[in-house]
């Protein structure tokens, strides 16, 4: 394994990660690789005519790094991560002493944060401190008490950290092998299968390497449509390691993200929106985490047929003003409110809806074929229905060639299904009663496919099931439930 200096030395010095600057000019002064910290110095600042000037900058700028980590290890609301940052700030500060000489300081501080590293096991934190330790006492300690302490948990702590970087190749070739999929394959499954059994191999796996394993697992799971199963495993993980999480909160956050989307799939939506609400207090301020969080917990709401919930997400959406791909999400989201509105007849959005507007909305999205695009296209075609039934027969033709070219496989099965139904439309001469007998086969076929989501957290915005009957109600058939949203929408 690479030290921190040959790394830094590797990658340069820039301006960012100035910590791990002071960390390798430490490292390279006690490991006894140089002599002189000019020497360390003059190693990375190669450019630079006047080491003892740049040692000093150095520390200046180390020393500004480490109050900007006290600041927000106290500032965070949250607290999530607040042990974590006072974790990295008195690091910084221990390995600042050491690199000083004043080594008794830096002992005293060092011994304090491996306590609470360790509670946490942060390993990364710990590594550089445990062999500082070992180095000291090695040499300060006439009985080696303490240098066998410390040389115990720097080896330990050092095959955390190779079963980790070993995880980390196990779960990166198994997300090459996902990328850009939107279906599953036979092979795939089993790859996934062989993934997660390699990562189990480990009795006292990390925080990283469980989180790794679990979205493995959670990832098969959607593959075989078994939603329930996932959500509970990311549960189990996250009450299992919830004590580790504060330096983590992003893994917690991620877990939470796709529990919530396993939940929706399953039909629970009220752990979906309480996930969904945990990730959001991780998030913090965010604006890009919280707009695809509450997007999220928009679809929960169309899936509950919480529309009034979902509209008041959307709106506060608009106010927080999303941007490129976000946006067009929730202008997707926007079309199929518009939807639910004109079958309840119950107000106006005040101008008419623009198909032309919507496109121009959408642009990135449409190019997503067995995706985003395939909503755009259902939310045209319903659209259509409502406002020009020409236009509808018009574009029944060129959806039919879509469908044929992009649309195949189980990814996309319960859409064909969906636009199947749509396809009876016009041969039943748009008779919501004749439609109803007549759709009853495709309508059973559709009911016992599940809802489909995918590793991407591509999710259906309204289930199929659902968007049928608002169909029926845009041809007049029926009355849905009358929910009226205050202020309209």
């Amino acid at each position: 394994m690479r030290s921190l200096f040959d790394l830094i030395t590797i990658v340069r010095p820039t301006s960012s990660q100035l910590s791990g600057k002071m960390l390798a000019l430490v490292e390279g002064v006690l490991s006894g690789k140089f002599k002189k910290k000019e020497d360390v110095i003059e190693g990375l600042f190669a450019n630079n005519s006047d080491p003892e000037q740049s040692y000093r900058k150095l520390a200046q700028r180390t020393e500004r790094h480490l109050t900007y980590l006290l600041m927000i290890s106290h500032s965070d609301a949250g607290g999530t991560q607040q042990a974590y940052h006072e974790c990295w700030a008195n690091m910084t500060q221990a390995m600042l002493l050491f690199g000083r000489g004043i080594k008794k300081s830096g002992v005293e501080v060092a011994r304090k944060v491996i306590s609470k590293a360790e509670k946490y096991e942060y390993i990364y934190i710990l590594a550089p401190l445990l062999n500082i330790l070992e180095r000291h006492y090695a040499y300060v300690e006439p009985n080696r008490r303490l240098y066998k302490h410390y040389a115990k948990a720097a080896k330990k702590n050092g095959l955390l950290i190779e079963i980790d970087t070993l995880s980390n190749r196990y779960y990166s070739n198994a997300m090459m092998e996902l990328s850009m999929r939107s279906s599953y394959t036979t092979g795939i499954i089993n790859k996934l299968e062989r993934y997660t059994r390699e990562l189990s191999q480990y009795v006292q796996p990390t925080v990283q390497v469980k989180y790794q394993y679990t979205v493995l697992e959670a990832v098969r799971c959607f593959a075989l449509q078994d939603y329930s199963r996932a959500a509970l495993i990311c549960t189990e993980t996250l009450k299992a390691f919830d004590h580790m999480t504060a330096a983590n909160g992003y893994l917690k956050a991620q877990l939470l993200h796709i529990r919530s989307v396993a939940a929706i799939a399953a039909g629970q939506y009220d752990s979906a929106d309480s996930s969904l609400r945990k990730a959001k207090q991780l998030a913090g301020k965010n604006i890009n985490s919280w707009h695809i969080l509450a997007y999220y917990r928009a679809i929960c709401a169309l899936h509950s047929k919480d529309y009034e919930k979902a509209y008041l997400l959307y709106k506060e959406a608009q106010e927080r003003k999303p941007q490129r791909i976000l946006a067009e999400m929730w202008a997707i989201l926007h079309a199929y409110l518009y939807l639910f509105n004109a079958a309840e007849q119950l107000y106006t959005f005040g101008d008419r809806f623009r198909l032309g507007k919507f496109f121009n909305q959408t642009v990135e999205a449409s190019q997503d074929k067995a995706g985003l695009n395939v909503n755009i296209i259902v939310a045209d075609m319903l659209i259509s229905l409502h406002q020009n039934r020409d236009r509808f027969l018009h574009r029944i033709e060129p959806v039919r060639n879509y469908v044929y070219r992009h649309l195949k496989g189980k990814a996309t099965e319960r859409v064909r299904l969906f636009l199947e139904l749509l396809f009876l439309i016009p041969k039943f001469d748009f008779n919501p009663h004749r439609l109803e007998q007549a759709s009853t086969s495709l309508c059973r076929k559709l009911k016992r496919r599940s809802v489909y989501a995918n590793h991407n957290l591509e999710i259906e915005i309204v289930p199929f099931e659902n968007l049928w009957e608002i169909t029926l109600e845009l041809l007049g058939y029926g009355k849905m439930e009358r929910r009226k949203i205050s202020g309209g929408i």
